[in-house]
């Protein structure tokens, strides 16, 4: 018996551009059909459907962080967001040990193209952002818009007339022949997909007996085993909390990786006890609030303390005026190198 759905028959590949959709379908042994209006679609039964993102819909890059999860991988991503986090639909597409291929794509976007599709009929297995079905370092002309995969597997679109302004991307490989034929192509083989968290597809089982049965087997496991479950979500808790802990902790202290976070963040705000002759890290940070006040719209980075020479060493993202120094308070020493800026008090 078969409980869920049989191996699909055909495929067909859903392509989102400016102007709409197109598509290409192929069922059985046929030849493969395209188009460009979804009422034309042709409907069958056991057929795979992808549906591929137009690249201007998404955010995609590449995040490396060790012991990472969801949200430390968010906050990786924030600088690169041009909206609000809480907007976004977050997902990891791609994983190599602590390198992640990320995109975010904003949720209401996506929920009304599902809604769309869902109007004519169509729920698709899988959703893909479009560039990433080509080959890394490849480009494809669809239409009159450029979908090009970079070296590092991220990817992007542009205007069939402005490729020539950038001479790197240029220099990318080229793809001959059908151009919606090759994506479909790419889209069959490539596994990633946005369906995740909120938006992932149910399998849709066949059988009300199996049904049943699973229902029947899901009641005796939450009364047999009720503290199990308990104990491995507290345990799974900690571990998400640890980690969280330690990549905002090295957010500001990059050099670091203590193994008791919290521990840690009691040492750096408690250095002071250790000098009691200097005032510490708390105290260089109220004395010259209002000179990092000034420098608000450049964001920092990251944020280094030597408890042993007493100075702090914050990195921002844009280099700094040597003007900074000029606004020092009385008795701290200011120190600018590009995009460092060195405090401590004065000897």
């Amino acid at each position: 018996m078969k409980f869920f759905n049989k191996h699909p028959k055909g495929w067909r590949i859903l392509v989102q551009h400016a102007q709409g959709w197109r598509w290409c379908y192929q069922y059985a042994d046929l030849r493969p059909q395209q188009g460009e209006s979804l009422a034309d679609l042709p409907v069958a039964d056991d057929i795979e459907t992808i549906v591929l993102i137009a690249a201007e819909q998404l955010t995609l890059a590449n995040v490396t962080l060790p012991s990472a999860n969801s949200q430390s991988l968010r906050w990786q991503l924030e600088p690169l967001l041009s909206e609000e986090e809480e907007n976004l639909h977050i997902v990891s597409l791609q994983r190599h040990g602590d390198a992640h291929l990320m995109a975010a794509i904003n949720r209401d976007p996506l929920r009304q193209i599902l809604e769309t599709l869902n109007d004519h009929g169509i729920v698709p297995q899988r959703v893909i952002p479009v560039t990433l079905v080509l080959e890394a370092g490849t480009r494809l002309q669809l239409g009159d818009q450029w979908l090009l995969r970079l070296a590092d597997g991220t990817g992007l679109s542009l205007p069939g007339d402005a490729l020539a302004q950038f001479p790197s991307l240029s220099e990318l490989t080229a793809i001959e022949g059908d151009s919606l034929l090759h994506l479909a192509q790419g889209a069959r083989n490539c596994r990633y997909s946005l369906l995740q968290g909120e938006f992932a597809r149910r399998p849709e089982l066949r059988s009300p007996l199996f049904a049943l049965a699973g229902a029947i087997m899901l009641g005796w496991f939450s009364v047999i085993f009720p503290p199990l479950w308990q104990g491995w979500q507290a345990q799974q808790a900690l571990t998400q909390l640890n980690q969280q802990l330690l990549a905002r902790y090295q957010h500001y202290f990059p050099a670091e990786s203590p193994t008791l976070v919290r521990r840690a963040f009691s040492t750096k705000a408690s250095q002071s006890a250790d000098f009691p002759a200097n005032p510490g890290l708390l105290a260089l940070l109220h004395n010259t609030s209002s000179l990092l006040e000034k420098l608000h719209e450049n964001p920092l980075q990251s944020l280094v303390w030597d408890g042993t020479t007493q100075r702090l060493q914050l990195t921002f993202r844009d280099a700094l005026p040597a003007a900074v120094s000029n606004d020092a308070p009385e008795g701290i020493e200011v120190i600018v190198m590009e995009t460092q800026l060195m405090l401590s008090r004065k000897s």
